[in-house]
């Protein structure tokens, strides 16, 4: 059994803070005239759809992954300049120290300091949806490319009262066993004249045509979860359950 980890709005948000200002400071650091870069938290079956790119290693496991299959990167580095360049061979080795500064400036922005081996071949990323990792597409221009982080950094950023703290895990209906939950039987009594519940007071009789074997509704916390019948047991109000 493992924690199955859901991102929230926090978390995401502190991350798209992160990225974005490395992306501003990558974009002054090589003068690149682009629009602000937007970022969105894709599907995970987008994102596997992209396998090539290059990953970010450290003790041989992946911290980080950038794919970047259809990502025309001579021109988000050179703009309208890109079909100026000199040769293939000079725009590719800009275009390699371009990806490398960007990886730097991003790992900066995740507290990665030391020198991590970047490997430029396709990886096998093992990673399953509830694991911890995050899926990111950032958006510069007209081109995208895509951002894999993983559970170690993002736990980093998910405020400390959230954190799996490592205690072992429990069944589910163990966890539940003291909670409590608000439970109201409601009945239709159908629609009524306005003017009447106007006129309603204390010892007003309200009839309907309802008959006194009609379901009534049983709600757990706002939803609507059972249909029963009103009786009595053992001289108390009780609710005979007939179907979900």
């Amino acid at each position: 059994m493992r924690p199955y980890r859901l991102i929230g709005k926090t978390t995401r948000n502190h991350l798209s803070e992160r990225i974005l200002s490395a992306l501003i400071k990558w974009q002054e650091r090589w003068s690149i005239d682009i629009k602000q870069p937007v970022i969105d938290f894709p599907s995970a079956n987008e994102l596997w759809e992209k396998p090539n790119g290059f990953g970010v290693k450290k003790s041989q496991v992946y911290q980080a992954f950038f794919f970047d299959a259809k990502t025309d990167w001579i021109k988000i580095i050179f703009g309208h300049k890109s079909s100026s360049c000199p040769n293939d061979a000079i725009a590719n080795a800009v275009v390699s120290d371009a990806q490398q500064s960007l990886v730097d400036e991003l790992l900066r922005q995740f507290n990665i300091y030391e020198t991590i081996a970047i490997a430029h071949e396709p990886a096998s990323i093992a990673s399953a949806i509830g694991d911890g990792h995050v899926s990111i597409k950032i958006f510069i221009d007209d081109q995208s490319f895509y951002l894999w982080l993983s559970p170690d950094i993002v736990n980093a950023f998910i405020p400390a009262s959230l954190r799996y703290n490592g205690q072992p895990l429990v069944q589910r209906t163990d966890a539940c066993v003291n909670a409590v939950a608000t439970c109201k039987a409601k009945l239709d009594l159908g629609s009524f004249p306005i003017t009447l519940l106007q006129n309603l007071a204390v010892g007003d009789v309200l009839s309907t045509d309802i008959k006194l074997d009609t379901p009534m509704y049983l709600e757990v916390n706002k939803n609507t979860v059972l249909r029963a019948h009103l009786g009595q047991q053992d001289g108390q109000k009780a609710l005979l359950f007939i179907s979900n």
